[in-house]
């Protein structure tokens, strides 16, 4: 879908055009004129090209470094304040829904793409601190079974307006297109549905002063450790020195510890060796980092 102005040549003075920004209600009686698979802004071309361009950028930064698509058009906002008391005005994004920003000429429109990820879905964050906040629960498995993103969007309103009727709610109807990182509530939802089984971690108890059995591991130092590699069990990718060689057969072992040191010392070779030996061992390995260099260096 292409993004494009609503700013409209009115009339042409001293060979200069002049140019105004249409009204909404202006914006609605002329969207006939246009093509129908069109976003249309009230900003001037200018403007609108340079934000655009910037969260294009933004965009395309994070991709490279994360490898995680976080634009987003957002379809519609609940307008809230805390309590009746309060000032302060809240806008809370309704839905989101995945979206790919392309630019064939620098200088011209840019265009949404949509794929079988551009699913709409619901702001968690803010159902979640409804839940919290208000005691109020929706129901997902109900929205799941809606096929049609315009079903699910009215579920969502609907849902929030049977709950909130006071003056301190209302609705804004707009889209808007940027970026939005999800890590921190993806991290909420994945600790709130796995309490237990986090709880019972005998690694998590440990970390948190309560009593668990104490597992006795070998003692393992740069004097000691050529003893204990078995020559026949010996599976690294990448040559170590002693101090590398430490962690390695501790993490054989099985204990937990914190691989630290400046830069150059090696530690991305360590965990590439650190994983190919729980690999040819048979272990289950999840590997997490932030930034993609990170994965480039281990694997």
């Amino acid at each position: 879908m292409e993004i494009t102005n609503v700013i409209l040549e009115e009339e042409q003075k001293d060979e200069k055009s002049i140019l105004r920004v249409y009204t909404n209600d202006e914006i609605l009686s002329k969207i006939n004129e246009f093509h129908s698979k069109m976003f249309y802004s009230n900003l001037n071309w200018i403007d609108q090209l340079l934000i655009l361009k910037k969260i294009n950028k933004k965009y395309l930064d994070f991709i490279d470094e994360y490898s995680i698509n976080t634009l987003f058009l957002v379809i519609g906002f609940l307008k809230w304040k805390d309590s009746t008391d309060s000032d302060e005005i809240f806008y809370s994004p309704l839905a989101f829904v995945q979206t790919k920003l392309i630019s064939k000429n620098t200088n011209k429109n840019f265009y949404c793409s949509f794929d079988e990820e551009s699913i709409l879905t619901p702001n968690f964050t803010l159902l979640s601190k409804l839940q919290f906040n208000y005691g109020i629960k929706f129901d997902f498995d109900e929205f799941d079974q809606l096929e049609n993103d315009i079903d699910k969007f009215n579920f969502i309103k609907a849902f929030l307006e049977n709950n909130f009727q006071d003056n301190q709610w209302d609705f804004v109807d707009n889209v808007y297109l940027d970026t939005f990182s999800f890590s921190k509530i993806n991290m909420y939802a994945d600790l709130e549905q796995n309490e237990q089984k986090i709880t019972e971690n005998e690694f998590i108890k440990s970390i948190s002063n309560e009593e668990v059995e104490t597992k006795v591991y070998d003692l393992i130092t740069e004097f000691n450790v050529e003893n204990k590699i078995d020559i026949n069990e010996y599976y690294h990718i990448l040559d170590s020195d002693s101090s590398q060689e430490v962690a390695i057969q501790s993490a054989i072992q099985g204990e937990s510890f914190i691989l630290q040191g400046p830069p150059g010392t090696g530690k991305s070779h360590t965990i590439t060796n650190i994983i190919t030996e729980l690999l040819a061992r048979n272990k289950k390995i999840l590997f997490c980092i932030r930034k993609k260099g990170c994965f480039r260096c281990c694997l």
